[in-house]
């Protein structure tokens, strides 16, 4: 059964568990990543009751927000940014408090994240013509 075939609701459900999924398995690296980039303290402070738990939280919001544009250009044809933005609005809104950096690289993971979707449709749609 071709994904194409799904009901557009099921296919938005499909893609946020995916980058939810994703984010999950890609954690770790994502927090290597925001450690290296934004260097939190490693005393309590804020939300968090130690640097562990920022790390974790932050690579998985930094994975979430590359795979949820993602999954939502691979299977959703019409209205992509609606639905995005209503996945995205609160990993926005927690690093909205954060500071410039944190939105810039939000953007650049939102970019990737589209590209690399637009990327597979693409060689997906000249793999099936050949």
């Amino acid at each position: 059964m071709k994904i194409s075939n799904f009901h557009p609701a099921l296919k938005l459900f499909c893609s946020y568990i995916l980058a939810i999924v994703f984010a999950l398995i890609f954690t770790f690296w994502f927090s290597k990543f925001y450690e290296k980039v934004f260097n939190p303290p490693a005393f309590r402070y804020g939300l968090f009751y130690d640097r562990n738990q920022e790390l974790i939280i932050g690579g998985f919001i930094f994975a979430y927000i590359l795979f949820l544009p993602l999954f939502v250009y691979l299977f959703i044809n019409k209205k992509r940014i609606l639905f995005w933005l209503i996945g995205i609005l609160i990993p926005f809104l927690f690093l909205l408090r954060s500071g410039l950096k944190e939105l810039m690289w939000f953007a650049i993971f939102t970019i990737a994240g589209f590209l690399l979707g637009w990327l597979i449709k693409f060689t997906h749609k000249k793999l099936k013509k050949s």
